[in-house]
């Protein structure tokens, strides 16, 4: 009774336990105790059908570590290898035990005979149960060895050991099972920051690089020791969260058109309309050598490289008024408008547009049903444009309404924009400059300035910088 009370308590703990490695030591130290086992040993059955050593214990030869090599289920032309007392069980999904390895005739232990041989020891009874999922599929099989007195096992000791084996096996399978999960949940986000970088060539791998700074960022935060993060720490489902928020940070740029994600000239939309301007102007009133400073004027305006001052806004109001051989205007309304743009090529309507994809972020991801350590996934994700200042968008949030992990998050957004060596738009800045610009943005209120001061300081961003930047980006 004492035995069966201490089964149930095994199964409790093992059923407490996330972590599929600790899990199996747990089964296997389970199983000895019940047995009065000197040793096991764990296997795991791989996806291609091979037999792997997981945990190896030995009281006598005080052994903790399993072998690196695995063992075959199947011979070549595809047929069961039943020879091995393990693959036998794993085929006919059936417990066995035998009493003197050394006397056994129906299976080979030539491997166990040269083990004992380099290490002295004296394998004799020996009890295999293999462990099945809810499918009835053997996933893993425990190995017992040696009972104490030189006995074998008995058959109370058998039936705890098949229960237990039992019950691990389901255990074992909801791990499995919610470790494949998370993982096919990991590669769809993925493949979704992999199409919006693909849609936007100009960011490059903006959406594969922000993780990465984000999760040094926070482990970062969680080794903190002193100053302003001493006390915290974040546990491994708050980084997963951070790391799903950080992937998905732009999906809303799904919705926004491409012509506005990547407007290289102010007049651009699905082609640069400086041309059919070119074009319409050889119907001005003009002198050729007239025409062409009018154009080249225009030109110069549309690419940026002309300051928009007063005297240039009111001298593309007049050219726009310049009669031609069409109709109505030489310049619509909405030219100008586009021609006269102070900062960047987007207008102030093209601009909310690109910022609404934050929005769209936060609406396409509150969609979503998730489990409980990632409902603020959706916060996370859709606050990297907010400021601590609270002039950011799109909720205009204060910095004690964010999260740590958006706070995390914005710098990050920010890094990997400043820092891409890859983007055609710009040429790469120096770290020095970097840092210097991001730390104007947190004086100014963008960003969390003790964060920030932690990922400079504590150089947490050279990992990052050594395997992305320039080497001629790194000189701090």
């Amino acid at each position: 009774m004492l035995r069966e009370a201490r089964l149930s308590e095994i199964g409790i703990a093992l059923s407490k336990e996330r972590e599929i490695p600790v899990l199996l030591r747990k089964i296997l130290v389970g199983a000895k105790e019940l047995t009065e086992a000197d040793g096991g040993t764990i296997y795991m059955v791989t996806p291609e059908k091979r037999l792997k050593f997981e945990v190896v214990l030995s009281d006598t030869l005080e052994v903790h570590e399993p072998p690196s090599f695995t063992l075959p289920l199947f011979q070549p032309d595809g047929s069961p290898i039943e020879s091995m007392m393990v693959s036998y069980a794993v085929h006919h999904k059936k417990t066995i035990h035998i009493a003197d390895a050394y006397k056994e005739e129906g299976f080979d232990f030539s491997g166990t005979r040269e083990f004992d041989e380099k290490t002295g020891y004296r394998t004799r009874t020996v009890l295999t149960i293999p462990m099945k999922n809810h499918e009835e599929e053997v996933i893993a099989v425990l190995q017992l060895l040696n009972p104490p007195e030189g006995r074998i096992f008995t058959g109370e000791e058998i039936a705890l050991a098949e229960s237990l084996a039992s019950q691990a096996g389901m255990f074992l399978t909801n791990q499995i099972l919610i470790k494949n999960l998370r993982g096919l949940f990991t590669s769809l986000i993925q493949v979704i920051a992999e199409a919006i970088d693909e849609k936007s060539p100009s960011t490059g791998n903006h959406g594969k690089r922000v993780p990465i700074v984000a999760e040094a960022l926070a482990n970062a935060v969680s080794r903190a020791e002193e100053g302003p993060f001493s006390s915290t720490s974040f546990s491994s489902e708050d980084l997963y969260e951070l790391e799903v928020a950080a992937f998905l940070h732009d999906c809303g740029k799904i919705t926004t058109p491409e012509y506005i994600m990547e407007k290289k000239t102010k007049l651009e939309t699905f082609f640069d309309r400086i041309e059919v301007i070119e074009a319409r102007a050889a119907s001005l009133r003009k002198s050729p050598e007239e025409i062409e400073e009018i154009v080249g004027f225009l030109k110069r305006c549309n690419e940026g490289k002309e300051a928009i001052t007063d005297e240039v806004r009111a001298r593309v109001k007049e050219i726009a008024k310049l009669p031609w051989g069409g109709k109505g205007p030489f310049l619509t309304e909405e030219e100008v408008e586009h021609l006269v743009v102070e900062k960047g090529n987007l207008t102030e309507k093209e601009r909310e547009i690109l910022e609404n994809h934050v929005v769209m972020t936060y609406r396409m991801l509150s969609k979503l049903t998730y489990p409980k350590d990632l409902k603020r996934v959706p916060e996370i994700a859709a606050s990297h444009h907010e400021w601590i200042n609270g002039h950011g968008y799109p909720r205009g949030l204060k910095g004690g309404q964010m999260s740590l992990q958006a706070k995390i998050l914005a710098v990050a957004d920010v890094f990997e924009a400043l820092s891409a060596p890859d983007r055609p738009y710009k040429k790469p800045l120096p770290l020095s400059k970097i840092f210097s610009i991001m730390e104007n943005m947190a004086e100014e209120g963008h960003l969390d300035l003790d964060l920030l001061t932690l990922f400079r300081t504590k150089k947490v961003y050279l990992p990052y910088a050594e395997r992305f930047l320039s080497p001629e980006q790194i000189d701090v």
